[in-house]
This record gives C-alpha cells, sequence and structure tokens, in this order.
C-alpha cells in the first residue's frame, strides 16, 4: 500500500498559506483513508494510493472486480460524503496484469 500526496502549490501562493488549505478541516490523512478502504475491500485492492489534494481524493490502485472498486469509492464517500473523488481503481484479472508486466 503506498500513499502518496502529490498536489501542487499555485505559483502565486505563499506555501504557509497552501499547506493550511491543503486539506479541508475534518478530512482524514491519507493513510487513514487507505486503512478504511483496505479494510472495507478486505484488501482487494492492490497497489492502492491515495492523493488527497484540498477536496478532491483520487483512488488508483488494481482490483479484480468491479464491485472492490465500488467498495472503496464507499469506503472513502461514508467517512467524507463531501470530496469529490475520482476512483481510477483499474478493474483487470490477475493474469492481464501479470501479461502487463513482463511486457515493460
Amino acid at each position: 500500500m503506498m500513499v502518496a500526496m502529490d498536489c501542487a502549490a499555485p505559483a502565486d501562493a505563499e506555501i504557509d498559506d497552501f499547506r493550511l488549505e491543503a486539506r479541508p478541516p475534518g478530512l482524514l490523512k491519507e493513510a487513514e483513508l487507505a486503512g478504511r478502504v483496505q479494510s472495507r475491500t478486505n484488501r482487494q485492492v492492490r497497489d492502492l494510493r491515495i492523493r488527497c489534494c484540498g477536496n478532491h481524493v483520487t483512488l488508483t490502485g488494481f482490483s479484480r472486480t468491479y464491485y472492490a472498486k465500488q467498495l472503496a469509492t464507499q469506503a472513502v464517500l461514508s467517512a467524507h460524503p463531501q470530496v469529490e473523488l475520482a476512483n481510477e481503481i483499474a478493474v483487470c484479472s490477475a493474469q492481464s496484469k501479470r501479461a502487463t508486466a513482463v511486457l515493460r
């Protein structure tokens, strides 16, 4: 499980101001959201990454089923229904993931 925050500050903003606005009050940290997603999906999402930028949360990783992808969405939205969520978890079979790794 990898957790990353890759939200760049606007060029004209001061770093201190940006840090104060980067996460709305009450928004769980990326690691806490990752734990919630992994718990809700029974660890069915591989290479899970969560990026939070302001009120926007992006999920990436791999799942074998659309159901696990849907559970990941529900795990985040149940904690924070007000966030804008982009679920970019790719649904693929284990065999197709291995084939992609071999081609690299």
